[in-house]
């Protein structure tokens, strides 16, 4: 598939771990992660697969038809959880 083409960076998969350790410090006991503009969902995916309490919220920027092509039952893809949360920046 298209995310295929792509292949995260060392200091990207760096950063990952970094955001990783910083969940984990917290001490919450279910931790939620929202992603803003998840891409091919490698974030995602470094996440879930290493921490299995964390959940995982993921907006995607602007083309649905790119999910990631990985599945799991703690990742939410879309809208849904994100109306609360404000917006930022806006284009135009």
């Amino acid at each position: 598939g298209w995310a295929d083409r792509f292949v995260p960076t060392a200091p990207r998969i760096a950063l990952f771990d970094l955001i990783l350790e910083q969940i984990s410090r917290s001490g919450l006991p279910n931790p939620h992660v929202l992603e803003l503009g998840l891409g091919p969902g490698y974030m995602a995916r470094h996440i879930l697969e290493r921490n299995a309490s964390i959940t995982v919220t993921a907006q995607v920027a602007s083309d649905t038809s790119r999910q990631p092509e990985f599945r799991d039952q703690r990742l939410r893809v879309g809208a849904q959880g994100c109306q609360q949360v404000p917006t930022l920046f806006s284009r135009g």
